[in-house]
């Protein structure tokens, strides 16, 4: 009926990484009514469209769904608790088709989660910074496959040696990521790392990163270069996934390289956000005969104590100024 006119909001919610099944205690549907719809986009990405309604009910909306998230909920005896960002866009003011009104609905989300508000409506202020961050997961995107093919490719490896102090010989390498986007030019990781995070593209960024380290070090094997071993940074939000460690056992087993050629890296603070899945993680690594690093170990508020229920390989410590 074109004479009613109605609003279209579109809310997207972000953090929630239950790709398989929705977690217990949340149902959009139970929050919305019968004319509204709801959508799964992608793993961690949903959408809501309520018909004729005005900007209060979209508050009310969204505080009903943020409120349904406070509680925690158990997974394999494990207790988590989720947190949300929602953005709201408005048809026609904010655009006067689906994709035009997910990308505004976007950037209010990434405002909300960046400001740290709960939700967030559009604005014209949003566009550009928006726009970009748009552009940057796009590329994100299109990049991890395109370098799954041959030719061309924007992200690459390198590789940062690691010394001894008394005789400065390489201890090792730090494996680090760079992005030559083919129009934005170089985008530094403390830029497209965070939005990956935010995205979950995260999860295939680290496995590119893990398979391509692999082969690196295969390769050095083969020509009689001495490496030691490569660290890989694992971001804290991966540890969500309780087949993560066996993941990447059977990635680096599937180069040919060996398990002890590898370490993965996590901070201190990831572990101590989920200390039990960390554990459990890091000894199943070690255990399979991967190298586990623990960095910036003193700087959160674990204590020394707390060593002996660790069991990873290193510990990197941050030296005050």
């Amino acid at each position: 009926d074109t004479t009613k006119q109605p609003a279209l909001r579109l809310s997207r919610t972000k953090n929630l990484h239950f790709a398989k099944a929705p977690f217990p205690g949340f149902s959009a549907e139970a929050l919305i009514r019968e004319s509204d719809t709801a959508a799964r986009i992608r793993s961690d990405e949903f959408a809501l469209i309520l018909l004729d309604s005005g900007n209060h009910s979209a508050k009310v909306v969204a505080k009903k769904i943020l409120n349904s998230l406070l509680s925690p909920f158990m997974i394999n005896n494990q207790q988590f608790s989720i947190g949300s960002s929602i953005g709201i866009a408005i048809y026609p003011q904010d655009g006067s088709d689906s994709d035009t009104l997910l990308q505004q609905a976007d950037r209010a989300m990434y405002f909300a989660k960046n400001n740290n508000k709960a939700y967030a409506f559009c604005t014209p202020e949003l566009d550009e910074e928006g726009k970009r961050r748009l552009e940057i997961e796009q590329g994100l995107r299109k990049a991890l496959i395109e370098n799954n093919k041959t030719g061309p490719v924007e992200l690459t490896l390198v590789y940062q040696s690691k010394h001894y102090l008394h005789d400065n010989s390489i201890q090792g390498y730090e494996v680090l990521i760079r992005w030559q986007h083919p129009e934005l030019g170089i985008i530094s990781p403390s830029e497209f790392i965070p939005l990956a995070e935010q995205t979950g593209l995260i999860v295939d960024l680290s496995r590119w990163v893990i398979t391509q380290a692999s082969l690196q070090a295969l390769q050095w094997e083969k020509d009689g270069i001495k490496f030691k071993n490569l660290a890989i940074k694992i971001s804290a939000i991966e540890l969500i996934n309780f087949e993560l460690a066996q993941n990447i056992i059977s990635q680096i087993d599937a180069t040919g390289a060996q398990r002890e050629w590898i370490e993965i890296e996590m901070t201190e603070s990831a572990v101590m956000k989920m200390p039990d899945v960390s554990i459990k993680f890091i000894e199943d690594l070690v255990n399979a005969g991967v190298l586990v690093i623990i960095d910036s170990f003193g700087t959160g508020h674990s204590s020394i104590s707390y060593l002996k229920t660790l069991p990873a390989s290193y510990l990197k410590t941050e030296v005050s100024q």
